[in-house]
């Protein structure tokens, strides 16, 4: 490197396009620079989360919810929304600046003239910190898949995978037991699996052939009305009152909750404790409600199966009286289709606008998909247009639309799209 960088956001900059390639499956290189490296202070324990949604949520109501128990723990997910800082944190906190430079010029020296694509150079980085900072847990997302992932150069002491739907298709394979090999590609020998609901026989196949401990969701821990059910590791179920009522799918929230008790242990989980963790939880960029705009919602939903979830969130609010309005744009890959045909009944007005990103899907080609399912269709040159025009143009103080019914805005469709909403209200 001719000119050191100085800062993270050089250091950004300089690995962003220190390799031709945005995603390069394939852990030889990766591997080889992991190698070279070392850590004194690994995590007593190591998880890695795979699945299409539900990764991020998972893992920061099972770090919130290990932390209120006093275990230490730090994450590594990605993407970011308005900060690179947001994929490391430690014992609840982003990781500063100086941290990650810090570990940017480790794996710099480290690395030699092994080429690394920019994922692949962040999760060494976010490594480096996590693996030298002395935490009981340290929790993983997985990036893409998972066979071939960048993170899965580690072997976890426990797997989650949350969920599998058809998404990534040019990476991962056009049919869900295609995809399910992929993310079953992060299961050890003999390791202890916790397996969402609904996954494919691929994973299960997987589980099988490596002799995984196996826990399924709604079959070995369940929800029971407002109580829940939880399995030690010898199998034995465990009866807690209190179910945590947040705005996510259960399954994600009982994964959480099934780890928490693995790792804690059962005499040291207080349910209590771990539920009222969880409530506290906020999310960004998951049904995230904006602080300064009432009834204002912020989701990165991008495939069909997160929409569904979307979809019961907004039949409640149509319950209430809402007039449901989505800001709405997307990446080109996307299934743009499948996403708003399982929303088209739920909102009564799409605003649409173009992202500015390459892979970005233009505001022509998105108008005719969304028509295809809707005659409610509003176009804009930006999302801050869209807000600023559009959803959030004031009629009085409390947005409501021409009927006198409340107004719900909800913001999805892509980091991205979320992303350009923040930054807008940041400014405002």
């Amino acid at each position: 490197m001719s000119t050191i960088p100085k800062n993270l956001d050089a250091w950004l900059g300089y690995i962003a396009q220190s390799h031709p390639s945005e995603i390069e499956l394939g852990l030889d290189r990766i591997k080889s620079v992991y190698e070279k490296m070392s850590f004194e202070t690994m995590p007593s324990k190591v998880v890695v989360v795979a699945g299409t949604n539900g990764k991020g949520s998972t893992i920061a109501m099972s770090a919130a919810g290990l932390s209120s128990l006093g275990l230490k723990c730090g994450t590594y997910t990605s993407p970011h929304i308005l900060e690179y800082n947001e994929r490391v944190q430690l014992l609840g906190k982003n990781v500063s600046d100086e941290a990650l430079v810090q570990a940017f010029e480790y794996v710099e020296q480290v690395r030699g003239d092994t080429p690394l694509t920019y994922f692949e150079f962040g999760t060494l980085a976010a490594f480096y910190i996590l693996f030298n900072a002395d935490l009981d847990v340290a929790l993983l997302e997985i990036g893409l898949g998972g066979r071939l992932d960048a993170v899965n150069i580690v072997d976890a002491d426990i797997s989650v995978i949350t969920s599998i739907d058809i998404d990534h298709k040019e990476w991962l394979g056009d049919n869900i037991e295609k995809i399910g090999f992929e993310k079953a590609g992060v299961l050890r020998q003999g390791q202890q699996f916790l397996a969402g609901e609904n996954l494919p026989d691929s994973v299960f196949d997987q589980s099988r052939l490596l002799g995984c401990k196996q826990k399924v969701c709604h079959v070995d821990f369940k929800r029971t009305g407002f109580n829940f059910e939880l399995s030690d590791d010898q199998g034995d179920v465990r009866l807690f009152s209190g179910f945590p009522e947040l705005e996510l799918p259960d399954n994600n929230v009982l994964l959480a909750l099934e780890l928490i008790y693995l790792l804690a242990l059962p005499s040291k989980f207080n349910s209590d404790q771990v539920c009222k963790a969880l409530t506290a939880v906020k999310l960004p960029g998951r049904l995230e409600q904006s602080a300064s705009v009432p009834n204002l919602y912020f989701d990165v939903g991008h495939n069909p199966h997160a929409a569904r979830f979307l979809s019961s969130f907004l039949k409640k609010k149509r319950a209430q009286g809402y007039h449901i309005e989505a800001v709405y744009s997307a990446l080109g890959d996307k299934d743009i289709d499948g996403v708003v045909r399982e929303l088209a009944s739920d909102v009564d007005s799409w605003l649409i606008a173009p992202l500015t990103i390459d892979r970005a899907i233009s505001l022509p080609e998105l108008k005719a998909k969304v028509e295809a399912y809707t005659d409610s269709v509003k176009c804009y040159e930006s999302i801050a247009l869209a807000l600023s025009d559009g959803a959030l143009k004031k009629s009085g103080e409390s947005y409501v639309n021409t009927n006198a019914k409340p107004k719900l805005v909800l913001v999805f469709g892509s980091f991205f799209t979320v992303e350009a909403a923040k930054k807008y209200l940041e400014n405002e």
